[in-house]
């Protein structure tokens, strides 16, 4: 492979969608003994070679992401594992080792694309992604808010697991659009279902709070984990930091964001989040 086909310009990036690659990887061919890797139209010797043009690419576009209107909370992506992104509807047909190795590589790096373009949204505190089975129950377990599945034709399932709705859409190929969809299905979640129903029976076990005014910072500790737990102390940190607001003389129409979860996570039975009141929204 020449230096110069590691170099090809993106001077107008095209938008992926990811049900393309499977065309891609079973179309690909032999040149000289050796695979070819083709993406975008463009032909690459080297497996590297075309991930690294699809990487520039995404770079491209997530650039191109704003800012869309913050909900909080985090969101899991599942990435399916490697065993079922070799299968239908993922792929077809029966690639040989190289080609598949390629094919999961195009795959893994368009569910990090995605998480990339979700952080710089900042819609979410959180965003993760990981290859997990039982996704749903993994979600849940760790108290996840939002859930994001790839179908694998293209569409997405998103999922609000304390409202418990989900909507299956056909995400657009750009990662801006594919912002502006996912902000509007979540904002249609939040007027169909009121989330108050989940704390109906919730009893907090062993709770432990802290508060450092000089640095504006908490943490809320409870026994437990799960939807309930997590929405519950989500509450109580709102409800907290909503009063301080107040008592320091804001404005009472409180704002859509009064303060950013730093870290959560489960340790030794106890569901721990620490937080940050000093947010741009906060005065």
């Amino acid at each position: 492979m020449s230096r110069a086909e590691e170099k090809i310009p993106i001077t107008q990036h095209r938008s992926f969608n990811i049900k393309y690659y499977t065309l891609v990887i079973l179309s690909a061919s032999l040149l000289f003994g050796c695979t070819s890797y083709n993406l975008d139209g463009q032909t690459f010797s080297t497996m590297n070679g075309a991930l690294d043009y699809q990487q520039r690419m995404y770079k491209d576009q997530i650039e191109e992401v704003k800012p869309g209107q913050y909900f909080g909370g985090s969101i899991f992506i599942n990435m399916p594992t490697d065993l079922l992104l070799s299968q239908p509807p993922f792929v077809t047909g029966s690639p040989n080792p190289e080609l598949q190795r390629y094919f999961l590589s195009l795959y893994k790096q368009d569910f990090k694309a995605v998480k990339y373009a979700l952080e710089k949204s900042n819609m979410f505190d959180n965003v993760y992604v990981n290859q997990v089975d039982s996704y749903l129950n993994y979600s849940k377990s760790h108290g996840f808010r939002y859930l994001a599945v790839s179908n694998g034709d293209g569409s997405w399932t998103i999922e609000d697991l304390y409202l418990g709705l989900n909507k299956v859409a056909r995400f657009p190929k750009s990662f801006s659009q594919k912002i502006n969809l996912l902000e509007n299905i979540i904002t249609e979640f939040g007027t169909t279902k009121n989330a108050e129903q989940l704390l109906s029976g919730y009893v907090p076990i062993n709770e432990t709070f802290s508060f450092d005014q000089k640095t504006g910072k908490g943490k809320l500790s409870v026994d437990g984990q799960g939807i309930q737990t997590r929405y519950w102390m989500l509450k109580k940190i709102a409800d907290f930091t909503a009063a301080k607001k107040v008592d320091s003389g804001g404005n009472k129409d409180l704002p859509g964001q009064l303060f950013t979860v730093l870290d959560e996570q489960i340790e030794d039975g106890l569901f721990i989040i620490k937080f940050d009141s000093n947010v741009s929204s906060y005065d």
